[in-house]
């Protein structure tokens, strides 16, 4: 059953949309309180994907999957730098996207964006617009969607647009409300849609669980069909699911298998030369009785402390299954936070779920890319705290799939194909990497630190990237002598085959003040960096978009 979704250009719920976001892109700003808020974070449970060690180096063996195989990660050994034969011209749109999400690699683009210019796409009321280009640079303004379908990612193939996103929350079980997962498509050029509401068993969800929310989607139509990805996330109702008589007065947490329930708090946790957290960087156990761990400090400035699991700061006096809780289907996935998967024929809006491997801990939002060959999904996990990794999986149908291996880094802000080989951008914790696939199940890692030849104290945040027909680009924040001493710079980071690359500064490129990059994109053969310049201080700058061409 379908209906008719009318666009409204005066409604619009921008909160709803965003949040399925973890990781900001285009904020300088954010760069730098990613780089200098990085021991802070180590503290938190919640903000495990700073912690991750990039493979630089020899190989790994990383557990990707629920019950699954180890993947060697090989490094990439010597960067070949060298003149990859672009031309970079700078061109001041008349209409410019800010943050923007679904915009693809080939042309036409959509993407949806704010109003014009560098809206905060995370402020109340701001509107949720969709918007067309030919060329990554100039962007056209189609529709505004109302609040009926919360889009937060769009996929074009023929003459149709696909949309996918949230509904209106409605009350579940016991009162609270819930959104549903809904896809929506159009067939007039992406200003009238209808939608549809995707099988999944929120209701039961809501019902189990002290919070839940569909937390990323994503959306990509080919040739196979159309795929689209939903992470739920719930937070299990322990107290409420444990047998008749059990309770859990010191605390619980969450295991792959189910929970442990904890005994009480013991003094002298920290490991020989470490020492207790300040009591103000404690997280204390949620209100529900989920205990975190504790981070113990390893030197003055907090530079590498180190995590003492729930289980050995307390002892556990009981373990209980997914099972023995009564935790299955569409709960258990939600608790788990693994992706759903529904597949339509190409051109057709009938969607069935489809199985994918067990992938656990969802983090990060999911990136999609479709072409002759099939799907490719990516994603950032961390099933347990500590233990952020990137996962890929491929498919030639969308139905059938398998995990093509561990990508080195902390989360990944592109994927797609390169001279026919899977490639994907990613963030590590000393830098941005590109990995390659090797062929034999493996991948070939490039740090974009070699590129640039930066010195031993200079630190790299990925802000944006793109892989497409024309390659990869990537821009990034430099700091030679460290965030917190500065000063920062912006470059560009190019390769057309994947194997050689160049460097670019950006200032050099615009030739004047540089605020932010705001976006790195493929488009077809052509590289498009969005960047903010004028003046720093309050306001909104100008926008310019650098257009890399083959020479």
């Amino acid at each position: 059953m379908t209906d008719r979704l009318t666009l409204d250009p005066e409604r619009l719920d921008l909160t709803a949309a965003a949040r399925s976001y973890d990781v900001p892109a285009g904020d300088v700003d954010a760069v730098l309180r990613r780089a200098s808020g990085r021991t802070t974070r180590r503290h938190r449970a919640v903000a495990v994907l700073s912690v991750a060690a990039l493979v630089a180096a020899g190989s790994v063996s990383v557990d990707l999957l629920d019950g699954g195989e180890s993947t060697s990660v090989a490094s990439g050994g010597a960067v070949v730098r060298g003149d990859v034969g672009v031309t970079w011209r700078a061109v001041t749109p008349e209409t410019a996207l800010g943050f923007a999400t679904g915009t693809g690699s080939t042309a036409p683009l959509y993407a949806l964006s704010t109003a014009p210019g560098e809206a905060d796409v995370n402020a109340p009321g701001e509107r949720r617009v969709v918007w067309r280009s030919d060329d990554g640079v100039e962007w056209t303004s189609l529709s505004v969607l109302g609040t009926d379908l919360y889009a937060s990612d769009l996929s074009a193939r023929d003459d149709r647009v696909y949309a996918v996103g949230t509904g209106p929350a409605t009350a579940a079980p016991g009162g609270r409300p819930v959104s549903p997962l809904l896809v929506g498509w159009s067939d007039d050029g992406a200003r009238t849609w209808r939608k549809a509401r995707l099988p999944v068993d929120l209701e039961a969800i809501a019902a189990r669980s002290t919070r839940s929310i569909v937390r990323s989607t994503a959306v990509a139509a080919g040739p196979a069909g159309t795929l689209v990805v939903g992470v739920l996330d719930a937070s299990l109702d322990v107290n409420a699911s444990l047998p008749a008589g059990v309770t859990a007065p010191h605390g619980w947490v969450q295991t792959e298998s189910g929970v442990d329930l904890l005994g009480p708090e013991r003094e002298g946790v920290c490991p020989s030369g470490s020492s207790p957290p300040e009591k103000a960087e404690v997280i204390p156990a949620d209100a529900t009785g989920e205990v975190h761990p504790v981070w113990c400090r390893t030197g003055d400035d907090d530079r590498e402390p180190v995590m003492v699991p729930p289980q050995d700061a307390r002892g556990v006096t009981a373990s209980y299954t997914w099972e023995q809780l009564g935790v299955d289907g569409d709960l258990l996935r939600a608790v788990r936070r693994q992706p759903v998967a529904f597949l339509a024929p190409a051109g057709s809006d009938d969607f069935e779920r489809v199985d994918l491997p067990p992938v656990l801990g969802v983090q990060g939002p999911v990136l999609l890319d479709v072409s002759d060959a099939g799907f490719a999904l990516v994603t950032t996990t961390s099933d347990r705290p500590g233990r952020p990794s990137v996962v890929a999986l491929e498919s030639p149908d969308g139905r059938s799939w398998a995990a093509s291996g561990a990508v080195p880094g902390s989360w990944a802000a592109a994927a797609g194909r390169v001279a026919g080989v899977a490639t994907v951008v990613a963030q590590g914790e000393t830098g941005a990497v590109v990995v390659r696939a090797d062929g034999a199940g493996g991948w070939v890692t490039t740090p974009l630190g070699d590129v640039l030849e930066a010195g031993p104290e200079a630190q790299m945040s990925l802000v944006s990237a793109g892989v497409g027909a024309f390659g990869v680009v990537a821009a990034v924040m430099v700091a030679e002598k460290g965030f917190e001493r500065g000063p920062v710079a912006p470059w560009i980071v190019v390769s057309r085959d994947g194997r050689t690359w160049d460097a670019f500064p950006v200032e050099d490129l615009v030739d004047e003040p540089v605020r932010n990059v705001v976006r790195a994109s493929v488009v077809g053969e052509r590289a498009v960096v969005a960047v903010s310049v004028g003046a720093q201080g309050p306001g909104r700058g100008r926008q310019v978009a650098l257009v890399g061409t083959p020479s």
